[in-house]
């Protein structure tokens, strides 16, 4: 979510003009710029290097440094304790930064005037001004540490600004494990080698997630309790580390056989779709036949979670029987990714084509055809026409099997006839035409319409769906049909 980091919540200077520095990033890529004010709530005890950070889509994931210095002023007025204040300014940035609340800095400014001479004949001076404050010294391999999920590395160093008079132990410690590694976790400094940079190796961790550049705090802190007295109040120093990402959202599609093959005698083929990364959300693709008067495909969505996304989901394309003598015809069924129901990672995804071909089977002359149709399906007169199912029913299964029946007219029309076909639960079975159309010239010649079973994904039993026939002026025809579960 949108915020912003500083790497410090407290940093001290003194009087004498000495600096201290802290960071300040993004946690995630803006829509726009976003511009942060850096305030100094007392400029008489301390300033900052800039009063405003700008990031960009560009570089919202390199830490930016304000420098705090010192400022010398007369009075004995002690330390003194003021604010740093990092606020977003709204006008000027991404609307999705604007309500974040303010973040501070402490800041300890050291004083160095000692004070004057006390009333009465004692006299009296200050004694001598306390020591500088001891730090520890952190040095990025090239000011800055990027690693990624390849297991890439990147080094810091570690050392002390003066010598101590005991031994020092440092602790390193990074804030999200499942994004890097520290080795070591700790250092110990002596008196002979407390100005020997020692190095710490930064390992980036695989996640598995598409996750995109992922900001971890690693801290460097001196453990108080086993430490030289003079280095127990050194201040904690916080470094960023980047960790790149190397998952990549896509997915993939295998057709049975290296291609998709179907025919107008309701044989079918299949092909499977399978995510290549693991996502964050559901990813949902909808599966669409361009021509749906060749080839019919069941599910038409498929639906993957964090849980089987790695499990390939079967896609069953079953061809359409137009009764035209049209030859093999090719089609497409595309695979999408539906946007808005999907992890934001795929919805860039290309949609894939898959190309099928639905063989003819069209081959035989009209007479035999009709022939064929009349000894095979025996004709009922139902409504306006008569009506002829295969073996006397019409049964299909969630498998995406099929079955079918052929209607014609009862009489001559005197214009073209225009018969409507409608599934009445297109979740349980789907047709293979929308329309019939019968004219003076062909109204008694039997027209197919194909019905294929859905597969629901409930275990609810066979279901009965009816398939309407109706055209203007005459009383519908109703086809009871089956659809057999599988589940």
């Amino acid at each position: 979510s949108a915020g912003f980091t500083k790497s410090k919540s407290t940093v001290s200077v003194s009087e004498t003009g000495t600096t201290e520095t802290f960071t300040v990033v993004l946690n995630i890529q803006p829509a726009s710029d976003v511009v942060i004010s850096v305030t100094s709530a007392d400029t008489d005890e301390a300033t900052v290097s800039a009063s405003s950070l700008t990031f960009t889509t560009g570089n919202w994931d390199t830490a930016q440094t304000i420098t705090v210095t010192g400022v010398d002023e007369t009075d004995d007025d002690g330390d003194v304790s003021s604010t740093i204040t990092l606020a977003v300014v709204d006008a000027s940035s991404d609307d999705n930064f604007d309500p974040l609340a303010n973040q501070t800095v402490t800041v300890t400014t050291v004083d160095d005037d000692e004070p004057s001479g006390g009333g009465g004949g004692g006299g009296g001076g200050g004694g001598p001004p306390p020591p500088p404050p001891v730090r520890m010294i952190v040095t990025q391999s090239n000011m800055a540490t990027y690693v990624s999920e390849d297991e890439t590395t990147d080094t810091f160093t570690v050392a002390l600004d003066t010598e101590p008079t005991a031994n020092v132990l440092v602790l390193v410690s990074g804030g999200d494990i499942t994004e890097l590694t520290l080795a070591p976790v700790a250092l110990i400094f002596t008196s002979t080698d407390w100005n020997i940079p020692q190095t710490v190796t930064v390992t980036g961790v695989d996640d598995a997630l598409i996750d995109g550049i992922r900001v971890t705090y690693i801290t460097i802190s001196v453990f108080a309790s086993v430490s030289a007295d003079e280095y127990r109040a050194a201040p904690s120093i916080s470094i960023l580390a980047d960790t790149y990402d190397n998952d990549v959202a896509g997915y993939t599609v295998v057709e049975s056989g290296g291609s998709t093959v179907v025919s107008e005698d309701g044989d079918t083929d299949s092909f499977t779709v399978v995510l290549d990364e693991l996502p964050s959300s559901n990813v949902v693709f909808s599966v669409v036949s361009q021509d749906q008067e060749e080839g019919l495909v069941s599910p038409s969505t498929l639906t993957f979670t964090p849980s089987n996304w790695d499990m390939p989901q079967t896609v069953v394309v079953t061809g359409v029987n137009d009764g035209l003598d049209d030859g093999d015809q090719d089609f497409l069924i595309v695979v999408s990714v539906v946007d808005n129901q999907s992890d934001s990672a795929f919805t860039a995804l290309s949609d894939t084509p898959v190309s099928a071909v639905n063989l003819d089977n069209d081959d035989e002359s009209e007479e035999e055809v009709e022939e064929e149709v009349v000894e095979e399906l025996p004709a009922c007169v139902v409504g306006f026409g008569s009506l002829s199912e295969s073996e006397g029913s019409t049964v299909m299964s969630e498998s995406g099997s099929s079955d079918s029946f052929t209607f014609a007219l009862g009489s001559e029309p005197g214009s073209n006839v225009v018969v409507s076909v409608v599934s009445s639960d297109l979740s349980e079975a789907v047709v293979s035409a929308s329309t019939l159309t019968f004219t003076p010239s062909n109204w008694d010649t039997p027209q197919t319409v194909v019905v294929t079973g859905v597969n629901d994904g409930l275990s609810d039993g066979d279901q009965a769906v009816d398939v309407t026939l109706s055209a203007a002026g005459f009383d519908p025809v109703v086809v009871g049909v089956v659809n057999a579960d599988n589940d």
